[in-house]
């Protein structure tokens, strides 16, 4: 079973290799607690070989389609590291974890450090899992600053740390229930918080569809009901807007060169303005829809049209 999920989570995103790590890890510290060290390595890797194998044949068929195809390699986007791109992924990773994506950048700060007293305190207590999620919390993100690794600023990089948060929490919520009454007292007000904090951040993930991309072949089939040609700036958007115009049935055509077309599609940067106008090869478009995601993953997106076009559609604050 382990074999499968891992084909198709590697399939489905490569971040998959950061949790097939940790469950490695995971499982040999197990068994390293009911064998000796060379024993428990040893069960370690056969459990763990037919994954290494699924691993080796999704790197083989990645890497292989892109040697027979004629464009090569080709990846949704690439952005270079940055400490300050990792830093913003970072405080949306734990904000998105812990349901507190309505409270101000400071006090994402403020459970950062309560987060941190809460795992050393763990640590200190030799839970079973504390050294594990210590290293899947802060391992991570200090592993890919240092190797600089690109994209870093997408916080679905950093979901096998906001698991680790969950189990470790959940652990030490579960922990003092079972002792006093102040304990449980505070235990229940922390997961009563965690429970209203996500429920508030899921609903508006909802009502956002993150950054629905349906939205933008609606929009522009209002101006061109028989089909429209859409400029994009480079290869991200190119699937989504294929497939939701495979859906709609409506005939589009994507070009990022200087043909001239009727509606340009923007990415945003993650809560980034939508100017007003944008050019592209001298001539002027002017905003049409814009879109948010809401949480770890998901586009924040704007369509421009024509200005001939500009009563036609209506910008949703979303």
């Amino acid at each position: 079973m382990l074999t499968l999920l891992t084909i198709l989570g590697l399939l489905s995103q490569l971040t998959m290799l950061f949790f097939l790590i940790a469950i490695a890890g995971w499982v040999a510290l197990t068994l390293r607690q009911r064998f000796a060290t060379p024993t428990a390595a040893a069960m370690t890797a056969r459990l763990m070989l037919p994954s290494l194998v699924a691993v080796l044949l999704v790197v083989t068929l990645v890497f292989g389609a892109a040697a027979a195809s004629p464009g090569g390699m080709q990846v949704g986007d690439y952005v270079p590291f940055s400490f300050a791109s990792l830093v913003s992924a970072l405080q949306v990773m734990l904000a998105t974890t812990l349901g507190a994506s309505a409270l101000p950048r400071w006090w994402i700060a403020v459970l950062a450090l309560t987060l941190c007293v809460a795992a050393m305190a763990a640590v200190a207590q030799r839970r079973p899992m504390a050294w594990l999620a210590m290293l899947a919390i802060t391992g991570l993100p200090i592993a890919l600053a240092t190797l600089h690794v690109a994209n870093t600023g997408m916080p679905r990089y950093f979901l096998l740390s906001s698991v680790a948060i969950l189990l470790l929490l959940t652990d030490l919520i579960a922990t003092a229930l079972t002792k006093g009454p102040r304990s449980r007292r505070l235990a229940a007000l922390a997961l009563t918080l965690l429970a209203i904090g996500m429920v508030q951040d899921i609903a508006q993930d909802i009502a956002r569809l993150r950054g629905d991309i349906d939205a933008a072949i609606a929009g522009v089939r209002i101006v061109a009901p028989g089909g429209a040609r859409v400029h994009v700036d480079h290869l991200q958007p190119v699937a989504p807007l294929r497939v939701a115009a495979a859906t709609a049935r409506y005939p589009l055509v994507l070009t990022s060169d200087c043909r001239p077309v009727q509606f340009v599609f923007v990415d945003l940067d993650d809560g980034g303005a939508a100017a007003a106008t944008t050019r592209r090869c001298g001539r002027l478009y002017t905003l049409r829809t814009v879109r948010r995601r809401g949480m770890l993953s998901g586009t924040d997106w704007a369509l421009y049209g024509l200005p001939r076009a500009r009563n036609a559609l209506s910008t949703n604050p979303y």
